[in-house]
């Protein structure tokens, strides 16, 4: 009796500190807006995860006072700072201007460091040794 007694002490004890784990890490992500100069367009882009950058996601472009969007495209734009530029939207809702600052893959279209969206699709991307001319590979700048 005294063994039935710890073993379900142990299992409580196992389950209860199991859903404390399970409860510890979140999959939030915010909702990132962000309006033209102009103020008569916005964008919300709601990532797919909390990985930084990633392009998993969904944006929408808004004209101000429409409720349905110009525009759609599935692309999350998710390392964004509080008070930055690095994602920019153009005064006609158009043009979506992005920077990575940090952790930008060179080699994967969307997640270069500079990267310019026409309604939704890429027309030109840069890799900051396009940018800069300094090949970090071969050369210390």
């Amino acid at each position: 009796m005294k063994l039935k007694k710890l073993l379900t002490l142990f299992l409580l004890i196992f389950a209860i500190s199991w859903s404390v784990l399970g409860q510890s890490f979140s999959s939030a992500v915010e909702i990132v807006t962000v309006f033209s100069q102009n103020e008569k367009y916005y964008l919300k882009s709601i990532p797919y995860d909390n990985e930084s950058p990633s392009l998993r996601g969904k944006t929408s472009v808004y004209q101000v006072g429409n409720e349905k969007p110009l525009y759609e495209f599935e692309r999350g734009f998710d390392s964004i700072y509080k008070d930055s530029n690095n994602l920019i939207l153009s005064n006609n809702g158009e043009v979506i201007f992005y920077i990575i600052r940090f952790g930008a893959n060179e080699d994967k279209e969307g997640l270069k460091s500079i990267t310019i969206y026409k309604n939704g699709k890429i027309i030109k991307s840069f890799t900051e040794t396009e940018i800069t001319g300094c090949d970090y590979k071969s050369e210390r700048c």
